[in-house]
């Protein structure tokens, strides 16, 4: 008895210890589940539709299997006509989790503009995320893009996604970042994606999580039938003051005949398509002025005026398939630079490809389009 007392006195400080490590670690566990108990913010996804039949199920099942459950599925149906609409009553009725979906009809075709700006109008949720109606997206991906959202308390959470391709099956990185990074401050997201003429963050609206409070203060809004998604980028990304990117992919774009950007593998295509697209290229060089007292202005309007030159070039490039007569002087917009001759003298960055953008500007269009379209395929041949 008295060595069991010896051997009890000389051990008592280590069992003491020990069982308050015990307890630590139990109060540690225990805050962090509360924590993560009373992350409830509603979160409203939007997911736009027109005739998707095929692809709408899986896209909103992917949605209705989310980890994080406080969700709204906002579903802005665009007037289709196949029964894509037929689909998502199913689901309203036939899934668990079924109550969740509201089914928004529009009175008339108005576009995914429209449709997404339906979503915004309609949001209840602290957080809007957009999902596009071919597409799907990881369990996880509300869960793990709101912790961030609201620990850093952002005004968007951007993740990296991959494509599916149909045609063969397989999966490619689309948009991935290298590490998580916290962006905080004032034209801090701006400097970062205007570091370079590459695109730092992507140029889709989808898999980003939008605070609702963000949308709303900034007025955003999307514009427009044709690069409505870089209208957007260009409309928000100055305007963000905590911002965080994420390397984990979240997102699958779904690549199938009716989706693949550009004019490949189209034996006709619709003047209407072309003129939008040439005013979405006037809305981003006009807009560029909201930019300009910036530090990033001449990188700002490099990215714009890149963005408009893979326009020209596609439009001239396929201009015999148009379903009807695009004239030189519809095409001349193309070539307005976003910034005046005097301001471009002043950038510090790609001074001379913005002059030499300025320079065949002024020039007539007989002599700047096939001048224009020689030279990006001599680009283009070498690049392979």
């Amino acid at each position: 008895m008295a060595n069991f007392s010896l051997f009890f006195f000389c051990h008592w400080k280590v069992f003491h210890n020990f069982a308050v490590i015990l307890l630590g670690k139990f109060i540690i566990t225990l805050i962090i589940m509360c924590g993560h108990s009373v992350l409830t913010p509603l979160v409203t996804i939007g997911i736009p539709m027109y005739n998707v039949e095929n692809y709408i199920e899986k896209s909103l099942l992917s949605v209705l299997s989310q980890t994080y459950q406080n969700i709204e599925i906002l579903v802005v149906d665009d007037c289709s006509t196949d029964s894509s609409a037929d689909v998502v009553r199913r689901l309203q009725t036939s899934h668990p989790f079924g109550q969740r979906i509201s089914l928004i009809t529009q009175l008339a075709n108005q576009g995914v503009s429209e449709a997404r700006n339906s979503v915004i109008a309609h949001a209840k949720g602290k957080y809007i995320y957009f999902v596009d109606s071919d597409d799907f997206i990881e369990p996880d991906t509300i869960e793990k893009m709101l912790i961030e959202a609201e620990e850093n308390e952002a005004d968007v959470v951007i993740a990296s996604s991959k494509t599916l391709n149909t045609y063969n099956g397989k999966e490619e990185n689309f948009f991935v970042l290298d590490k998580r990074i916290v962006l905080k401050g004032k034209d801090a997201l701006a400097e970062f994606f205007c570091q370079s003429i590459k695109y730092h963050i992507p140029g889709t609206i989808w898999n980003i999580l939008y605070s609702a409070t963000f949308l709303q203060k900034n007025g955003l809004q999307f514009y427009g039938r044709r690069n409505e998604d870089a209208r957007f980028l260009y409309d928000y990304y100055h305007h963000v003051e905590s911002a965080v990117l994420l390397p984990d992919i979240t997102y699958i774009y779904v690549l199938h005949p009716g989706s693949i950007m550009g004019y490949q593998e189209r034996k006709a295509i619709p003047a209407k398509e072309i003129r939008a697209s040439i005013e979405s290229m006037c809305y981003l060089t006009e807009r560029s002025k909201d930019v300009k007292d910036k530090p990033y202005y001449d990188m700002h309007c490099t990215k714009v005026l890149s963005y408009k030159k893979d326009v020209l070039f596609a439009v001239i490039s396929h201009r015999k398939l148009f379903d009807e007569t695009i004239t030189n002087k519809e095409i001349r917009p193309l070539f307005s630079p976003a910034a005046s001759f005097k301001d471009i003298l002043r950038f510090k960055h790609y001074r001379t490809q913005n002059v030499l953008f300025y320079l065949l500007w002024k020039m007539p269009t007989c002599i700047s389009i096939p001048f224009f379209a020689f030279v990006m395929k001599k680009i283009k041949s070498k690049k392979g």
